[in-house]
Order: C-alpha cells, then structure tokens, then sequence
C-alpha cells in the first residue's frame, strides 16, 4: 500500500532489561542520508522508561519488562514511510545506591513491530 492509503499506525514498542540500571529509549526515524525525519516519543524530553529488574547482592535475578504502543497519523504515516533505518538511542542509571555487577549474559532486548490500518476501496 502507498502512504496516502495508510489511515494510522500502530508501533508496537517491546523491551527486556536484563541488566542492572533503569534504562530509557528514544528512537529516531532516519531517512537514506541518515537525517531524522521523526522521533518517538514525540514529546520533548520523553522516553520509553524501562525499569530496573530485580537485582539482590548486584546480580541480576529477573529481567523487567515494558511494553509500549505508539500511535501514528497523518504526516507522521509519510515520515515513517520514508524512514529507511531506525536508530536507538539508551539512557541508563542505577536503580538505588548499591553496586551492580555486569555479566555477560546480561542483555537489553529491543521489539518493534508495526500495525497498519489503510482504506482498501474509496
């Protein structure tokens, strides 16, 4: 479908924090020359907050989980149609006043996935 057929997008934004500091997420909607067109969440100063997990004597015992939807419409639906790459930008920092160990093992995982909702005949 052409952006001018697309009503409103739903991004879908899913995050895992397996390690131990709160962590915060910005995306950046970028075009082929790597200019941004857009950035999510819109609002000045707003990110995507993902708490710390459960951590006891510095190690991570659970990861967090956050999940996150973010509506698109009107000139939103064409920048993120000409966006060709997405850039993540993380802000992280301690839970509380205990030190943390990291791991190997320990990671940050990131899901995006979209839903699109577009008129089929005029």
């Amino acid at each position: 479908k052409t952006a001018g057929q697309i009503n409103s997008i739903q991004l879908h934004v899913v995050v895992d924090n397996a390690i131990p500091l709160q962590v915060a997420l910005k995306l950046h909607l970028l075009d082929r020359a790597k200019r941004l067109l857009l950035d999510l969440p819109q609002t000045a100063g707003d990110s995507i907050t993902i708490p710390a997990p459960a951590v006891f004597g510095g190690i991570v015992q659970s990861p967090s989980h956050t999940e996150r939807i973010i509506q698109l419409a009107g000139t939103e639906v064409q920048q993120f149609n000409n966006a060709s790459s997405v850039a993540y930008v993380l802000g992280v920092s301690t839970a509380g006043s205990d030190p943390v160990s990291f791991e190997s093992t320990q990671s940050i995982r990131i899901r995006v996935w979209a839903e699109f909702s577009y008129q089929v005949n005029k």
